[in-house]
Parts: structure tokens; sequence; C-alpha cells
């Protein structure tokens, strides 16, 4: 009778382990579902595609899309998203936005055209071209980056708010402008190439590379952001800071 109990014994548990197996699969794709909400939303290409119209949605774990038209490419898992597109990333702190945008369903991996990134600390950067290539590393082409902080930047703005947030004037009083921008967020900063410094409208001087971690309010080595200073014997004047961090 032993004998017998023993080969039971082993199959039932291998089922238990395959049945909590799949159940945990099960689980994990649920939690990692897409969420889709809008207006208007209808099927075409025989199911394989949805579009989505009017106050379109997509929430996705810590992110969330938000633009006027959607169309779901669902063999590709492509996101086609249009007009006033933007997307947040909670556990960032920060904001995507563009007239139009190409996304994958995870809402990690992205490209933005004419649009930018407003960042944790509520300095911003403009481009016509950002790749997200996921949750942790993007790349962004001929940016302007305001590095003058917004006191009004919070993860609830809406398309129109976000404009006029970063066409307010003041944010533009200090600003650099870099042929390419990496930014790395587990490093904690931003890489810039080619990069002029500008006080309003007059180019101040020109850096070929420069690194920092103001956009996420760490410092790491090398030269940061210029900042404008004030002394009692030479005036205003412009200083760039070179930051050396030491492990403690």
């Amino acid at each position: 009778m032993s004998k017998l109990n023993k080969p039971i014994a082993i199959i039932l548990m291998v089922f238990l382990l395959f049945t909590d197996e799949l159940f945990g699969q099960t689980s994990r794709k649920k939690e990692e579902s897409t969420t889709l909400k809008a207006k208007k939303v209808e099927n075409v290409d025989g199911g394989s595609s949805i579009i989505a119209t009017g106050n379109v949605e997509a929430i996705r774990g810590g992110r969330i899309l938000n633009a006027e038209r959607v169309v779901y490419d669902k063999p590709e898992k492509d996101i086609r998203a249009e007009s006033e597109v933007v997307v947040r990333d909670f556990d960032e702190k920060s904001i995507f936005f563009a007239e139009r945008a190409k996304v994958k369903d995870d809402l990690k991996e992205a490209t933005f055209y004419n649009g930018g990134i407003i960042f944790r600390n509520g300095s911003h950067m403009l481009s016509p071209y950002i790749k997200r290539f996921d949750d942790e590393n993007f790349q962004i082409d001929n940016a302007k980056y305001s590095v003058c902080p917004s006191d009004a930047f919070n993860l609830n703005l809406d398309y129109n708010e976000i404009m006029k947030n970063v066409n307010n004037k003041s944010s533009r009083l200090f600003s650099l402008t870099s042929s390419k921008v990496n930014s790395n967020v587990e490093s904690r900063q931003l890489t810039l190439s080619g990069t002029t410094v500008w006080l309003w409208r007059i180019p101040i001087f020109y850096l070929p590379y420069m690194r920092s971690g103001f956009a996420f309010d760490e410092s790491v080595n090398g030269f940061s952001f210029p900042g404008i200073e004030k002394s009692n014997h030479y005036g205003y004047g412009v200083y760039i800071p070179f930051n050396y961090v030491t492990n403690t």
C-alpha cells in the first residue's frame, strides 16, 4: 500500500507545482495588462486593431498615457497616439508630452515627436525627437533645456497646462541647447553633448561635454549646470561648477 502512495504523492506534488506556476503567470499577466478608456472605442481590421478617440487614457502600472486619438495594433503591441499626448510616470515623477508618439503597450519603450519632458524637479526639456528605450534610458536630440524649475509643475497637469508652463518667459531666462542628451535613470544623471549655455537669448559659452544629476536632484562627477552669482567687486557673473562626489 505504501508503495502505491509514493508515486501518487509525487504526481500530486508535480500537479500542484504546475498549477501554482500557471496561476502565478495568469496573475502576473493580469497585473501587467493595460487598461484603455475613451469616449469611443471600435475594433477594426478584423479585430487586430483598436481605434480609441476622445479623452483616451491608457493605464499600465505606474504609467498613464493620455491622448485625443489612439490606434492600438494588437499583433505588434504598438500604440500610435495623436494630438495632446501625455505620458505620466508616477514612479519617476516625470512627464513626457508630444504632438504624437509611438508607444509599446507596456508604456515604457516610446518615441515622441515635437514634445518634451518635465523632470521631477520642475525643469524641462523640449525636443523634436525623444527616444525612450526602456524605463531607465532615453535619448533626446537637438534639446533645449530650461534649468529654471517651475513651482507650478505637478503630475496632474493636462497638455494645455503643460504647454503654458513650458512656454512661460521666466522658464527661458537660463537655458541650454544640446545636440544630444542621454539619460540614465538608474545612475541618476544626464549626459549632454555639444552644449551652448544661454542667458535669455544671449549665448554665454560652449561645452562639448557635460554631465549632471540636476534633473534627478543628484550630484555626479563632472561639470554641472552653470549659475549666476553677484560680486561686490565685479557685479554679476556666470559660473560653472565642477562636482567631485566622494563615497562616504
